[in-house]
């Protein structure tokens, strides 16, 4: 059996697409940006272009996107003085029309009639841009991922770029390549690349299929679902992606999200080897027998030898993926001891998922020796290269001393890089850390504040906790307030969540009484074991219920 992580992301999983970990929601676009305070000048002087001989000797960094070279001027057009009235700017300024703040934002970033200014341009496209304007959206989405005007800033960038892309901009929806987001980025972001990446294939784009097709199979900014996995792939493949044609063959190889089929297996990984698909390429001639020969076996190993020799090469990712499959039972019989091999070879070259995974065995001690040093050695150096889960069991362990001394200081900052990964488990315990004063300041606001993000991101934990706190109060809001929360946390299995609601219904408090719905809540708690709900089940059921 996999070992248990603190949390449950399946961060092990590294896709060739995107990288690891589940990502809460991003703010709304606005609320990310804000506005700048370069505002355009509202003087009664009037803005001159500066000859091209004068404005050379300080030439802004150019664009690497084409974006930025739609407007060619020849020398003749440039030389040409154009003056620009601040009545003008006044004008657009004061009717807000987002078209109009937009042109203006494009002359100042091309240099069209005025100096060119990279700042200004923000300036009036983030006034478009509030107004919903897609091209304007766009266009902050290419300079916050180009420092254009403002520091590089990724998260801004995809932001505004998925603004652009839910309103149908093209140009949005195709530009995810060009951000080239490392490790780092990728994981701090994965939820609001789904979203953008939904919108994109929602218009046929069809490298949004096979990237929609990982996400789903690794769980990364969504839930895992094997079956849309295999949807997206399909989509992707019937449009001839060699990828998503290999990535078929092995989810038919396996029998995941379907059942296995032997013959269809074969034909995806033919397809995508007649493409050149040097992995399908592989895999495929390595089946040396018939594909009836094949359906008698319950396991289909022949996928796993190509991953083998790569491994041998001592490359780290194939060391992992090889690691992965012997963890997982995946196209081979599952073996701890020979993943924990697997992953220590990638580990030992910087690999942060193989330590990470390294981590989680050394701690429940499948595979090898159970060792909580070891484990807090192996997330720590995860964690130094960013990796979200690695910080969140790291701090675990510095919380509660498991491999390391106590340390809340160190606990807690930990925790808070964790949390603003999105997990909600790290979110749920920072905010028992504020109400605590360990390893921070005690302030019951801002224990308040993380428990609400953690339970609107899934956390069952948080969300009793909340139910909780509204239950303790007077007004009939917070009763029905109280009512909300702990539903979600009993249909996510806490029995004393699925008490309270029994309690709630048989009493009345905050919802309509409903002895049925208290008699079913107190059922489920009584299930787990809960010997107050078992009286009440009894009692209820004397009453007809």
């Amino acid at each position: 059996m996999k070992p248990n992580s603190f949390i449950p992301v399946n961060s092990s999983n590294t896709p060739s697409v995107i990288s690891t970990s589940n990502q809460p929601p991003k703010p709304a676009a606005l609320a990310q940006t804000g506005k700048t305070n370069n505002q355009p000048s509202l003087s009664n002087q009037k803005i001159k272009r500066e000859s091209d001989e004068d404005s050379s000797s300080s030439s802004p960094r150019q664009s690497s996107t084409s974006s930025y070279h739609t407007n060619p001027r020849s020398k003749k057009q440039t030389e040409k003085k154009t003056v620009i009235d601040s009545n003008q700017l006044d004008a657009i300024y004061r009717n807000g029309k987002a078209e109009d703040q937009f042109k203006y934002g494009q002359m100042y970033e091309e240099g069209n009639g005025v100096d060119r200014d990279y700042t200004k341009a923000l300036n009036w496209y983030h006034r478009a841009a509030d107004q919903n304007h897609p091209e304007a959206q766009y266009k902050l989405g290419a300079m916050y991922a180009n420092g254009l005007g403002v520091e590089k800033n990724v998260d801004r960038a995809i932001s505004w770029y998925s603004a652009a892309a839910k309103q149908g901009h093209a140009k949005a929806q195709n530009d995810f390549d060009s951000l080239n987001l490392n490790k780092e980025d990728l994981t701090k972001n994965l939820t609001s690349i789904f979203q953008w990446q939904m919108e994109a294939a929602k218009k046929g784009n069809i490298d949004s299929y096979i990237t929609l097709g990982v996400m789903y199979e690794e769980g990364q900014g969504v839930e895992k679902d094997l079956t849309q996995a295999l949807h997206w792939y399909h989509k992707a493949a019937d449009e001839d992606h060699s990828e998503a044609q290999f990535k078929l063959g092995m989810m038919y190889a396996n029998g995941l999200g379907v059942k296995r089929n032997v013959d269809q297996a074969l034909s995806w990984l033919n397809a995508a080897a007649a493409q050149g698909h040097a992995k399908a390429e592989s895999i495929y001639d390595s089946l040396s027998f018939s594909a009836d020969g094949l359906k008698t076996n319950t396991n289909l190993v022949e996928p796993f030898e190509p991953y083998q020799k790569a491994a041998d090469q001592n490359q780290p990712e194939d060391q992992f993926t090889l690691g992965k499959m012997y963890w997982n039972g995946e196209g081979v019989h599952r073996d701890s001891i020979k993943a924990a091999d697997c992953f220590k070879k990638a580990a030992a070259q910087g690999h942060a998922d193989a330590q990470y995974c390294l981590g989680d065995m050394c701690r429940t001690g499948d595979g090898v020796v159970q060792d909580m040093s070891k484990a807090a050695y192996w997330y720590q150096r995860a964690a130094d290269q960013g990796h979200a889960n690695a910080k969140f069991n790291l701090g675990r362990c510095y919380l509660y001393g498991e491999g390391v001394d106590i340390n809340y200081g160190v606990a807690f900052n930990l925790l808070l890089a964790a949390a603003g990964h999105g997990i909600p488990e790290a979110q749920y315990v920072v905010g028992i850390m504020y109400q605590q004063g360990k390893g921070v300041g005690k302030s019951n606001s801002k224990a308040r504040e993380w428990w609400h993000m953690a339970a609107e991101n899934g956390d069952a934990n948080a969300q009793h906790y909340l139910g909780s706190i509204y239950s303790a109060k007077i007004g009939s809001k917070d009763l029905a307030e109280a009512a909300k929360w702990y539903r979600k946390a009993a249909t996510q299995g806490v029995a004393k969540s699925q008490f309270a609601l029994g309690l709630i219904y048989e009493k009345g408090k905050g919802v309509k009484k409903d002895l049925a719905e208290a008699a079913k809540w107190y059922g489920e708690a009584a299930a787990q074991g809960d010997a107050e709900a078992i009286r009440k089940v009894a009692k209820l059921k004397k009453l007809g219920f």
